[in-house]
């Protein structure tokens, strides 16, 4: 699983194993894991909340400027921002397979690709070689 170099820098989170909380890397969290988040923190992976709940900040992913209010079984998007409560969750999707993930690999492909209007336009030639108006129009009597 590759994980982008900006991941390096964040700070560890804090899983739940064997009863005990620990700090790992983002790279060590895995699917299943029980995650921690404090007031302030970001979620760092798309999780369903197991404990707890608070109101989060989701204009990242959403574009939404309220925070929304989330509660025990439901999902949160990685990435967001957790604002007054804290929490724990159930990480489901980490790496490359979170939505934030996906959003980023769309705006790929979309950006390496063309539009069908563009490829046509391409092929037709360019605009600056057909005058426009035509230096002459149409006739418009019927047909003898």
């Amino acid at each position: 699983m590759d994980i982008p170099w900006e991941y390096d820098r964040m700070p560890s989170d804090r899983v739940i194993r064997a009863g005990a909380e620990i700090d790992v890397d983002l790279a060590e969290v895995h699917p299943g894991d029980l995650v921690r988040v404090r007031p302030g923190d970001k979620v760092p992976v798309d999780s369903v909340i197991v404990e707890g709940g608070s109101a989060i900040d989701e204009s990242t992913i959403t574009g939404e400027s309220i925070p929304v209010d989330r509660a025990v079984g439901d999902e949160i998007i990685g990435a967001t921002l957790n604002t007054p409560g804290t929490f724990i969750f159930r990480a489901t999707r980490v790496g490359s397979e979170t939505a934030l993930a996906r959003i980023v690999g769309m705006v790929r492909r979309a950006d390496g690709s063309k539009a069908p209007i563009q490829r046509l336009a391409r092929r037709s030639g360019s605009p600056a070689a057909r005058p426009w108006p035509p230096a002459r129009w149409p006739s418009r009597r019927p047909a003898s």
